[in-house]
């Protein structure tokens, strides 16, 4: 089985390149926004759209991410949610590891859609 993963390698070939002026724009305007410093607890999670809940921490993060790609001109939208199942909720002894830094729960492209293409990130509150 490793030999064929291996002779596959020869074959395909990762085109995807993050320009890297949008890397650190994305990476500046992520820190400039001190997202991190916002309520994230899961008592602030509260439903902000048809079927999605947020944070006023993650509404932040999103707002940044949106206003730095549109003044690149970059054609990419970013949706933050946050998790609504307690279950996922992040916290001291948590099952998944990484208190208190783990919180993208999972992330999925989801465009184009309406020219942009949209990155969808699902964030995990803090107990």
């Amino acid at each position: 089985m490793k030999l064929i993963l291996e002779n596959w390698r020869r074959y395909l070939s990762e085109i995807t390149v993050i320009p890297s002026e949008l890397k650190q724009t994305l990476k500046q305007a992520i820190a400039d926004s001190q997202f991190w410093t916002y309520p994230h607890t899961e008592d602030e999670v509260d439903l902000v759209g048809e079927d999605e809940f947020s944070t006023p921490a993650i509404e932040v993060l999103m707002g940044t991410l949106n206003n730095a790609a549109e003044n690149l001109g970059a054609d990419l939208h970013f949706l933050l949610t946050v998790t609504h199942n307690e279950e996922y909720t992040l916290g001291p002894g948590d099952q998944y590891g990484g208190y208190p830094n783990n919180w993208v729960m999972q992330g999925q492209y989801r465009g184009p859609h309406k020219n942009k293409h949209v990155i969808w990130l699902e964030f995990r509150p803090i107990s």
